[in-house]
């Protein structure tokens, strides 16, 4: 006779196959990404470019300034066109006295 199963009861659970391998070349990717930070960054704060372009002029001297192109002024502005519709005015007011 077979034993009952309870009716109830989870499904069991697939077995993983992949699990300690991939846990594995988790940590070592983490592991590489931290050594290569260390190496990189442990040297102290480096310069930005801009600094460095900074600490350039200073040592060289200044640059030859050269001038900049200045651009035209743009035209006025246009009187507005006749085709635009004009504000309308209050009526006028009206001399005759209520009553």
């Amino acid at each position: 006779m077979r034993p009952s199963r309870d009716p109830y009861a989870a499904p069991p659970a697939p077995h993983e196959r992949g699990g300690p391998i991939l846990r594995f070349a988790v940590v070592l990717a983490l592991l590489g990404a931290a050594a290569w930070a260390y190496l990189t960054f442990s040297q102290g704060p480096g310069l930005t470019t801009t600094a460095q372009q900074e600490q350039r002029v200073a040592q060289t001297g200044p640059a030859v300034a050269v001038p900049a192109v200045i651009p035209e002024a743009p035209p006025p502005a246009a009187p507005a066109s006749s085709t635009a519709p004009q504000p309308q005015s209050a009526p006028p007011a009206s001399t005759t006295p209520p009553g």
